[in-house]
């Protein structure tokens, strides 16, 4: 191995509890959603081609078929806290969606297939705009988006419905973006472990937004503890990641921040030779130095 090869290791076993085993016996083209960053800045890398990525299953290297940046509409469920504990962050929120579903328009063109959902789970989950590609319904919704006195948040019950929805409708390429406060969660403690198993099994691509609020103290419960998990595990195995805030005044650039990952994937295409069983690792691989690289399966075609 170069020691100019940045590697990421997934252990590819625990990524595919959730996908149909045929996938991944079958002699087939596997596809793979590669989200590219520069390690140093953050910004997209859009400039790779195939010749830049090296994938083994095992230990055995696979031939590259091809590498593009996707263009495949994207299925985007925006999940905002407005329970009591988020009544402070509000107009930090409002701004940051307002903010994330413009940005959305313009770099991957929100009015030419790409759909979007804003719900929210002070209480259970509601759907406050349902899917649609219209930028400006969506803006409007999100002035709507108000904390609701007295309320506790139901997040991994939000989660698996939303995951469901996305099997439901056949997403192709589901994305779920997640912004918490960190009040009392009262779930009805479901086992983190099988919403993440429906997140996987959508194909679904999972970011979090976490913001602690006074509420803090609040958040000692068994659900709260399953919310957490949630927010941290459904990210890592699905190719996002977790991005923990210190104050309100940040939340549209985190936001942001995935909105800049969201153009920053690559569709990578790669040979997998028939064989009764699963691969247990994947590695995946990319010759550039200074590149931070996260994986989401491709749902089959």
């Amino acid at each position: 191995m170069s020691a100019r090869t940045n590697w990421m290791m997934l252990l590819v076993w625990v990524m595919l509890l959730a996908l149909p085993s045929a996938a991944w016996t079958q002699a087939t083209q596997q596809q793979l959603f590669v989200t590219v960053v520069d390690a140093t800045t953050g910004q997209g890398v859009h400039d790779l081609g195939a010749e830049h990525f090296v994938v083994q299953e095992d230990g055995v290297q696979r031939q590259i078929l091809g590498a593009s940046l996707a263009t495949e509409p994207l299925e985007i469920a925006i999940l905002v806290d407005t329970s009591e504990a988020a009544r402070s962050i509000m107009r930090e929120v409002q701004e940051g969606v307002s903010a994330f579903v413009e940005g959305l328009r313009f770099n991957i063109g929100l009015g030419v297939g790409d759909q979007v959902a804003l719900m929210t789970f002070g209480g259970a989950r509601f759907i406050l705009v349902d899917w649609t590609s219209d930028l400006e319904q969506l803006k409007e919704g999100a002035t709507k988006l108000r904390s609701r006195q007295g309320t506790g948040t139901f997040l991994p019950d939000a989660v698996n419905d939303t995951a469901k929805d996305f099997i439901e409708r056949e997403a192709a390429r589901p994305v779920l973006v997640v912004v918490s406060a960190d009040g009392i969660d009262y779930s009805s403690h479901r086992d983190f472990r099988r919403i993440v198993q429906e997140l996987r099994g959508s194909y679904t691509l999972m970011y979090s937004v976490f913001i602690p609020t006074a509420s803090r103290r609040m958040t000692l419960n068994w659900d709260s503890r399953e919310r957490d998990a949630v927010l941290t595990e459904g990210p890592r195995q699905t190719g996002g990641r977790r991005i923990n805030l210190s104050g309100r005044q940040a939340i549209t650039g985190a936001l942001m921040s995935i909105q800049n990952e969201l153009t920053s994937q690559y569709v990578v295409t790669y040979h997998r030779p028939e064989s009764p069983v699963p691969p247990e690792r994947l590695s995946l691989g990319v010759t550039r130095p200074n590149l931070t690289v996260r994986l989401t399966p491709r749902k089959p075609q």
